[in-house]
């Protein structure tokens, strides 16, 4: 999924920095402040399944901020060392700032791209910081060794605690969907580092993970793995002005 994103991201814009003419930019010329509202449908499709909400305001010509805190929860379709449960938040808060330049996309999305030309919609590109914070709480089996009595539990039932906290630099634009400007695709993309802290809460004192083998390692790091890495911010949200 994260690959396809950053595959089409690319190819929308490999010539996305041409400029238009003045009298283009001028037609896009920043009038007053938006508030919106937001949803990601593909947070339904992650690992942990996120429903999530968002709003935003456009403050000034130039600076946006946009805030989406997500509800997570176990996602049948993904095996984690045997979850049993799996319940979380994720808060995400994130300042944009826009460009007044007009760009156009290598190809045409048909009536989205032509909304764009005809109305006067105003700084659609934008680059932005990202802070995400995640805490969550959940109960899986696991293996779990203690080296120095050498006694192993075997598909231990533990309960454990997580936060996540992470940063990332964006880039993005919005799509007009509709003639009366009220709704919008916001498609954003970027790359960043987080780090997960994990806590046990009922493991038995001297015991840890029994280490993976060199052919179990997965490209995905373990729900109760502590551990830093980077990430791509990707993703699309449907976007209605409230103004």
């Amino acid at each position: 999924m994260k690959i396809f994103l950053v595959l089409l991201f690319c190819i929308i814009w490999s010539n996305s920095f041409s400029q238009e003419r003045q009298s283009n930019f001028n037609s896009r010329m920043y009038t007053s402040p938006a508030k919106y509202i937001s949803f990601n449908p593909l947070g339904l499709l992650e690992p942990q399944t996120a429903i999530c909400m968002g709003v935003g305001t456009r403050f000034s010509e130039r600076s946006e901020f946009f805030t989406e805190i997500a509800y997570l929860g176990r996602n049948r379709v993904y095996k984690y060392h045997e979850l049993v449960f799996y319940h979380g938040f994720r808060f995400l808060a994130q300042y944009r700032y826009h460009f007044l330049q007009q760009w156009r996309p290598i190809i045409n999305l048909g009536r989205i791209t032509e909304y764009q030309r005809k109305r006067r919609q105003k700084n659609q590109f934008f680059i932005g910081v990202e802070f995400r914070f995640k805490p969550v709480q959940f109960s899986a089996y696991n293996n779990f060794e203690n080296k120095v009595t050498a006694d192993t539990l075997n598909k231990f039932k533990y309960k454990a605690s997580t936060q996540s906290i992470g940063g990332a630099i964006l880039l993005g634009e919005t799509f007009n969907l509709s003639k009366n400007g009220n709704w919008f695709l916001e498609f954003t993309i970027g790359i960043g580092a987080k780090h997960k802290f994990v806590k046990y809460k009922n493991l038995p004192q001297g015991y840890s993970v029994v280490p993976k083998q060199p052919l179990e390692w997965n490209f995905v790091p373990d729900i109760d793995e502590s551990i830093g890495m980077p990430y791509i911010p990707s993703t699309f949200r449907l976007r209605y002005i409230i103004r």
